[in-house]
Formats: C-alpha cells, structure tokens, sequence
C-alpha cells in the first residue's frame, strides 16, 4: 500500500474519522500482536536480520536493508536479500536480474537491492532463503513490513523515518500503523531511526519503555555532490518526495522546480517536454531519484530524448556510527550460533 493509496487522513491530526474506526483498529492491533507472538516455525540455516517498519507508507526498508547488505560485505560476509515481489507474484523464488528483470515483474525495490548482494523475491521467505543458501551467500536480510513469520530470524530491526513519521499514530485502518508502538517495539530488537527530524519521536520513545537499544542513521545522495551550485529541475514519487528535494537543496542545487508525483506515477509525456525544454532553455539539468528511473526505464517513456539532461541519484542511508551496523550483524550472528546449539 503505497502512500497515494492510504487515506489522507491518516496523516493528520487523528479526527472523527479515526476515532470511528477505532474498534476496527483494537482488532487489528490484537491480531497483530497475536500474530507476533507466534513461534516461528521454519527454519533455514543461516543467521537471518529482518528489517521491518511499524507503519505502512513510510519509506525506509529498502535502504535500510540495502546499508545492511553494504556493512555485511565490507565486514567479510556474503549477503543475500529477500522480499515480497508486487501484488500477485507468486510463491516461486526467482532471483533478480538487474539487467534483464523489469519493474513490472519483479518491483523497483528489488531491482534497487540487487545492485548491492543477490537478491530473492518471493512470498515464501523459507524458499528464498533456501535458494540464497544453495547460491553460497552467508547471511540473510529479509525485508518485511510486519514479520517474517513463520520463517525464524535471529535479529529485528525496526526502522522509522524521521521525515515522515508515523502519521496520526493510530492502528489500521483509523491510521497507518501495523499494530501497537508497545507490541512492535517490545518483539524487536532494536529500531534504525533514519533522520533527525522529530517525526520518529514516539518510536523512540517506545523503544525506550521495552529496553531496546535505538541507532540513528541518515539519507544521503551516493553521486549527488556534483550538483552543488547547478540548476536542477526535479520530479519524483517516491513515498515521501518531499525528504528527496529538501535533500537537493541541501547538496546545494538550486531548485527550479519540483513536481511531487502520486507515488508510482510518473510525469506525463507533455510534462518531461516541457522540463526539457526548460532544461535546455535555462542550462538545467532534469533530476529524479534512482527508483523512479527504474519505473522511466519500465514505461514507454523515450529516454533518449533526455538521456543528456535526465541525473538518476542514488537514495542511500548511512549508519551514524559504523560501529553499530557491526554490532547488529554480529548479534544476528550470534543469535543464530545460540540456536543451532539449542
């Protein structure tokens, strides 16, 4: 459920709205907190991290797994990803090829993942996991909105977006969340606040009161230092635009325009040719972030015609302190010894 798809209230100020569909939240937020409670029941050898959210619409998981796999290799490791693939993709492991896959098979977030470790889509998180087994790689990162069950994992991350918090904070369907901040913090362990905004304040907080440590990290652009002192005109849609032209502006571009699309909607054909003839005429560049070209890439959209103003910039997020990723990949590894000795 992607953020043009979520109801406009749910991100502001809990009103009437909220409060009549409270009782529907109480059951949501039951089964939920049922549901975390359950025994994982399958297992595959290897140390698994999940990297999962409280809310619904937030961006942050693919990043956050992205700097995981990232860490993992640098300390000497073989990662592999694995996520759900888009609506309807089936229970069959297939392994993304960021060449030869396209969007529309197998999603932009696991074409993003792919650039980084090998990467699995499938709604069987045991068989994914198998497969990157069978492929050599030696530790696991599941990205799930809400739990990888009934596959066990040895360590949960959960991440917040400073930016864009957690809306109205209230339960689906009154608001976004995926179950109580309580439930959630007290099953995981440890949450990645991603940003110093206060939007994640509340998760913190939440974190605190179960005894669970919280690691800052931040966004950054991995080829975006070039842009300082251009003109840039922007479009995006992503699930939160707005984070990614603030974060132009404090590269130093100078923004001409930034057009904040529904998200999985690209520009109309009449729009990218009016931002390329603005381009042209004022020596701009067109900019947009690297999910969104893949989407571009996926259309029917003729690139050529922009291939020489169009900068796709990398989304990335960065451990405040490298330590700390070392820290929670070696607890999932150890974790993962305790239970096999189990």
């Amino acid at each position: 459920m992607g953020t043009s798809e979520t109801p406009p209230f749910w991100w502001q100020k809990p009103d009437w709205r909220s409060l009549a569909l409270a009782p529907a939240a109480a059951i949501y937020a039951n089964a939920t907190r049922i549901r975390l409670a359950r025994p994982a029941r399958v297992t595959v050898d290897l140390p698994i991290l999940r990297v999962g959210d409280f809310a619904v619409a937030v961006p942050g998981k693919t990043q956050a797994a992205m700097a995981f796999a990232r860490a993992a290799i640098a300390f000497g490791h073989r990662p592999g990803l694995v996520c759900q693939g888009p609506s309807g993709f089936g229970n069959q492991p297939h392994r993304v090829d960021p060449v030869h896959d396209s969007a529309r098979h197998v999603g932009e977030a696991a074409l993003e993942m792919a650039q980084v470790a090998p990467t699995i889509v499938c709604s069987d998180r045991a068989a994914a996991a198998r497969l990157l087994a069978a492929e050599g790689c030696d530790f696991l990162i599941v990205v799930d909105g809400l739990s990888a069950w009934p596959l066990k994992t040895h360590y949960s991350v959960l991440v917040v977006d400073a930016a864009r918090g957690l809306g109205n904070e209230r339960v689906v369907p009154a608001g976004p969340l995926r179950g109580s901040l309580t439930d959630h913090a007290r099953a995981a362990d440890a949450v990645l606040r991603i940003g110093s905004a206060a939007g994640g304040n509340s998760a913190v907080r939440a974190a605190a009161r179960a005894a669970r440590p919280v690691y800052e990290s931040r966004v950054v652009f991995r080829n975006g230092c070039d842009l300082a002192g251009k003109k840039v005109i922007a479009f995006s849609s992503i699930k939160h635009p707005q984070s990614f032209f603030e974060g132009l502006r404090e590269i130093g571009a100078e923004l001409l325009s930034a057009d904040h699309l529904a998200e999985g909607h690209l520009p109309p054909a009449d729009r990218l040719s009016e931002m390329l003839a603005e381009a042209v005429h004022k020596k701009a560049l067109i900019v947009t972030t690297r999910r969104d070209m893949i989407r571009l890439q996926a259309s029917d959209t003729e690139l050529d015609v922009l291939k020489n103003r169009l900068v796709p910039l990398d989304i990335a997020v960065e451990f405040e302190v490298e330590a700390n990723a070392r820290t929670m990949i070696d607890e999932t590894i150890a974790e993962w010894r305790r239970s096999r000795v189990g």
